[in-house]
């Protein structure tokens, strides 16, 4: 693909059917098109560190050669074992930071629920080209019942992507296209179809108990009632032997 409006990739084409012992024999020649550049840059990183408390850091950056101001919507997924602290949510615009009370009433803010729904920010800004802008909120790890770890806890959990979505304003002039996120439509315009980007999904470490507690306390549980069960059922089924009383030598 090109990286540039001038300049243009080559996509090859295949015709898949019955016949070809391979791909190459399936190759029917090539097409010129132009890869839409991303308006919007989607970056994430998580901050802080232990496995108690931490937060989130999602930044948009606009690219400088777009047309026009761009009218973005963010999309935001924490998943519930992740309580997410109210007052910590901030998003700043160019270094601005927007009315955290506007920013609730006009927005669409759930809360997670305990075990249940997670919490969904879901809020739209409008950005000029070459700005950026910063989504940050804090949380606090939720200490979790033993069977809702995956198999591998130490690996931690994944948090969903970012999800941007926008109208293409693309500056370059109409030509053949091919974008996985546009569709791979050749011959047609992108300008002013939806596009929808994911950031990266993220990582977090939860505070884990010690799973080899259940083990320890049904092995020694265990011992302890085969040792009172097997007596039980040693006094109950051994036959009893009756044994002659010896005479001492007064009682003769």
């Amino acid at each position: 693909f090109g990286t540039s409006c001038d300049d243009p990739g080559q996509v090859r084409v295949f015709s898949l059917g019955d016949g070809q012992d391979s791909v190459d024999d399936a190759a029917i020649g090539h097409a010129v098109v132009t890869a839409p550049l991303p308006t919007v840059r989607v970056r994430r990183h998580v901050a802080g560190s232990g496995t108690t408390e931490g937060g989130v850091v999602t930044g948009l950056t606009v690219a400088g050669s777009a047309p026009g101001p761009v009218r973005v919507r963010v999309l935001e997924t924490v998943p519930a074992f992740l309580r997410v602290i109210p007052t910590s949510l901030a998003v700043t615009v160019n270094d601005t930071a927007l009315d955290p009370v506007s920013l609730w009433r006009e927005n669409r803010m759930e809360l997670s629920t305990f075990n249940g729904q997670p919490s969904v920010f879901e809020l739209e800004l409008v950005l000029t080209p070459g700005s950026f802008a910063t989504l940050k909120y804090q949380f606090r790890q939720a200490f979790l019942p033993l069977f809702d770890f995956p198999p591998d806890p130490n690996r931690g959990f994944d948090i969903p992507s970012t999800v941007v979505s926008y109208r293409s304003n693309s500056p370059c002039r109409p030509r053949r296209w091919a974008s996985p996120l546009l569709g791979r439509q050749l011959g047609s315009d992108v300008n002013g179809r939806l596009v929808r980007q994911y950031g990266p999904s993220l990582v977090i470490a939860m505070p884990l108990p010690d799973f080899s507690m259940p083990y320890n306390v049904i092995t020694l549980t265990s011992t302890v009632l085969a040792y009172l069960f097997g007596g039980i059922v040693t006094s109950l089924v051994r036959p009893l032997d009756i044994v002659a009383k010896k005479l001492t030598e007064a009682e003769k």
